[in-house]
């Protein structure tokens, strides 16, 4: 893709997928050329479960790297729970379909979440893990 000002723009798309079975986060998913998610639970490609086979569509929760690294160079993940020095306040990372973009979901609503933002955030857990910040409790 090349941007108006005739920059490449690249991002790196990198998937993971909570196993609500085994309850663990696994990186070695992917898409295919027709569009098939794949998610490969003990990191092999060759053996993998396909996400259109109605025994596991409903055993992941697919999420997506933002393509950003909070303040201590940790990747952000769609999922991701963190705190924000920017505005103090505990959010989770979300996609909004509506805006085509990375939001942060928090007490006071949707925060935008950009690059700067990034910069300010720092990821302590995921929604699945559930930790304590602040008195608070994030997971399923």
């Amino acid at each position: 893709m090349v941007s108006k000002k005739g920059k490449e723009m690249r991002r790196e798309l990198k998937f993971r997928a909570w196993d609500k079975v085994a309850r663990q986060m696994i990186y070695s998913v992917w898409i295919n050329g027709n569009g098939t998610i794949r998610v490969s639970p003990n990191g092999n490609p060759e053996e993998y479960h396909c996400l259109e086979d109605k025994r596991y569509s409903d055993r992941y929760i697919v999420m997506q790297y933002t393509g950003l690294k909070d303040r201590n160079k940790k990747e952000i993940w769609e999922g991701d729970v963190g705190l924000s020095s920017l505005r103090p306040t505990i959010g989770e990372i979300m996609w909004c379909e509506d805006q085509a973009a990375f939001r942060m979901s928090c007490r006071d609503g949707f925060e935008k979440f950009t690059c700067d933002e990034a910069l300010f955030f720092e990821v302590k857990s995921n929604i699945f893990n559930k930790v304590n910040l602040s008195g608070e409790y994030y997971g399923l």
